[in-house]
Order: structure tokens, then sequence, then C-alpha cells
């Protein structure tokens, strides 16, 4: 949106023009998949799905598997009930987090 150029070595970015959205053009979600990471904190969202992993949670450093639809305030981890849906969605945030760098601050 800004008509910057990419940085040396950058081939693309991975963001979405969210104009259209704030100007009421464009409805429904950008994303179909957001996912982030901080430090060892990590997730992944997938429609209602959200993967976690976050070792200061209750001490685990597991991951856990929510359904935000039935269970906005995560507090049933659906981790070993879904266990081939947590698999896929790991796998689609470890293939996401290839291409990015750790923060050059700390």
């Amino acid at each position: 949106a800004a008509g910057a150029a990419l940085a040396d070595g950058l081939s693309a970015l991975d963001g979405v023009d969210l104009r259209p959205y704030l100007a009421g053009e464009s409805y429904g979600p950008p994303h179909e998949t957001l996912y982030w990471r901080i430090g060892k904190r990590k997730a992944l969202r997938r429609g209602d799905w959200k993967a976690l992993r976050n070792p200061g949670r209750g001490g685990s450093a597991d991951w856990e598997l929510y359904h935000l639809a039935d269970d906005a305030g995560e507090m049933n981890n659906l981790a070993d009930v879904e266990e081939d849906l947590l698999s896929e969605l790991i796998d689609e945030w470890d293939d996401l987090d290839l291409d990015m760098v750790e923060p050059l601050f700390r």
C-alpha cells in the first residue's frame, strides 16, 4: 500500500492490504490462517481452531488446541481429542515459520 521497494534479499511480503476492509468494500476474514510467535510462544489460528504453544501457560511446553467458537476463553484443551487436526496445524505452523527470521531486538 505504501509503494515502497522491498529490501535487498526479499522477494515478497506476506501481508494483506486492509484498506478495502477498512473502507467497507471487502468483508470476511482477510486471512484464512494467522500465525505468530513471540519468543518461545507460538500460535496458529485457522477458522475457529487455534493451536497454541505457550510454555508459561500452566507450565507445559506442549501444543494445545482450542475450538474458539465453542470455547473463546480457551479453557477446554482438545489436543488429545483432535490429534490429527493438531498435527496438521503444527505442520502448517512449521511451514509458515520457515520463512521467518529471528527478530533483531530482544
